[in-house]
C-alpha cells in the first residue's frame, strides 16, 4: 500500500504481519454503516458489468465485498506490496485482477474513461502532493463515476500516539526498528515518525482539494476521531 511519498517500512512488524493486521482490523477501520453508505451511493446503482478499481487495495477485502454486491462487476486491485496482493489472490475472486504497481509514481497510468468507481482506502494520506494521481483518476473515471476516499484525517498528537500505542500492544510490535536507535529503546519512536504523514489532511482539506482538481464532492463525513470518507464525481471535461 506504499507510495513514493510513504515512510519506509511498515507501521507494525514485518510486511506479512502488517497484512494480517490490515485484514483483522478491516471492520474496525471501516464500520458496517460506512460500508453501507458506500454500497448504496456507489456500487448498487451501477449499470451492467461495472468496472471497480481499488488503488492501494491491500488484502483485497473491500473488492471481495463489491463482488458479493455485484456479481457482474469486474474488480481490479492495485498495490505495491506483494504480500498484500498474494493475500488478495487467495480470496479466490474469479472476476478480480491483482496488479503490482507504484501507484502515483511517474509510470503509473490508467486508461481514459475505463472505470465506474475508483477507491483509495487508508492510502490518500501517504501523498505529499496527490494532484498528479487525482488527474489520473479524473481521466480514468467514466462520466458520473465515483471516487471514494476513506482513511486517516488529522487528529491531535496525544490521541494519535495513544491509538498507535494501543495498536502496537495489540499487534505485539510495540517497538518497530527505527534508524539511529536500538530496537526497543523507544516504543513511541515509530509513531512520532508516522504522525506527520498520517495527519496530513483534514476533511475540509480533502473537500477543497477535490473541488480544486476538478471533482464535485457528493457526500463526506468524519466518522471517528481518526477516519473520514469522501465520495466525489469528476466534473465534465
Amino acid at each position: 500500500m506504499s507510495t513514493p511519498n510513504t515512510p519506509d517500512g511498515q507501521p507494525f512488524g514485518t510486511p506479512a504481519s502488517f497484512c494480517d493486521c490490515m485484514t483483522r482490523s478491516f471492520d474496525n477501520r471501516v464500520p458496517p454503516e460506512v460500508r453501507s453508505i458506500i454500497a448504496d451511493e456507489c456500487i448498487l446503482p451501477l449499470g451492467l458489468s461495472p468496472r471497480v478499481l481499488d488503488l492501494g487495495c491491500g488484502p483485497g477485502l473491500w473488492l471481495r465485498e463489491v463482488t458479493t454486491l455485484r456479481r457482474d462487476a469486474t474488480v481490479v486491485g492495485y498495490d505495491r506490496d506483494p504480500d498484500m496482493l498474494a493475500n488478495a489472490a487467495r480470496l479466490g475472486i474469479s472476476q478480480a485482477e491483482w496488479k503490482q504497481a507504484d501507484i502515483g509514481g511517474p509510470s503509473f497510468t490508467l486508461p481514459a474513461a475505463s472505470a465506474d468507481v475508483i477507491a483509495m482506502q487508508f492510502f490518500f494520506h501517504f501523498f505529499d502532493d496527490p494532484r498528479p494521481l487525482l488527474a489520473t483518476v479524473r481521466t480514468a473515471l467514466k462520466p458520473g463515476g465515483s471516487l471514494i476516499i476513506i482513511g486517516w484525517v488529522r487528529s491531535s498528537l496525544p490521541a494519535f500516539l495513544s491509538l498507535m500505542g494501543e495498536m502496537g500492544r495489540r499487534e505485539g510490535a510495540q517497538s518497530v526498528p527505527v534508524e539511529g536507535r536500538r530496537e526497543g529503546d523507544d516504543p513511541e519512536a515509530r509513531a512520532w515518525q508516522m504522525y506527520a504523514g498520517f495527519n496530513r489532511y483534514t476533511p475540509v482539506d480533502i473537500r477543497w482539494l477535490l473541488t480544486r482538481e476538478g471533482f464535485t464532492v457528493r457526500r463526506d463525513a468524519q466518522y471517528s476521531e481518526y477516519f473520514a470518507y469522501t465520495i466525489a464525481s469528476p466534473n465534465a471535461q
